[in-house]
């Protein structure tokens, strides 16, 4: 699901759509969408769902190497129980890397030379009074 592309506004779009912003040095602006959701429910769910369908669902562990197949392909990892220490290897038909931010870590495990794909960034929202900021809202 998608909540719509980002757009480019030219300077006039953004003096019709916010009427209090200085003009002085504007060229345009960016029409963005933005939302939010639970992710401790969706984490919940994904739990649910993994063990609904017969798999196993662990928290606290991290993957510290992986096992591959003669062929070289990855089939499995190596993990460590963050609260015990325990280490223990674990095998499957398929490996997907869900692990966000973390996704280089892993994918250099496969591969040391495999160039970064995540650069993480931070922003900031913020949310203004209409009164100080007037816009154009949507139904």
């Amino acid at each position: 699901m998608s909540l719509g592309k980002s757009i480019h506004i030219n300077k006039e779009e953004t003096q019709r759509r916010i009427s209090t912003v200085r003009t002085k040095g504007l060229y345009g602006g960016v029409v963005y969408q933005d939302g939010q959701f639970d992710d401790s429910r969706l984490a919940v769910n994904v739990a649910q769902t993994c063990i609904q369908m017969g798999g196993v669902a662990l928290n606290y562990v991290r993957v510290t190497n992986l096992t591959k197949n003669g062929t070289g392909k990855v089939n499995g990892v190596i993990a460590q129980d963050t609260d015990t220490g325990e280490i223990f290897t674990i095998q499957g038909k398929a490996i997907i890397n869900a692990t966000g931010i973390f996704v280089d870590d892993i994918l250099k495990m496969d591969k040391p030379e495999a160039k970064q794909m995540v650069r993480p960034s931070q922003g900031v929202h913020l949310v203004f009074d209409k009164s100080f900021l007037p816009g154009m809202t949507q139904s």
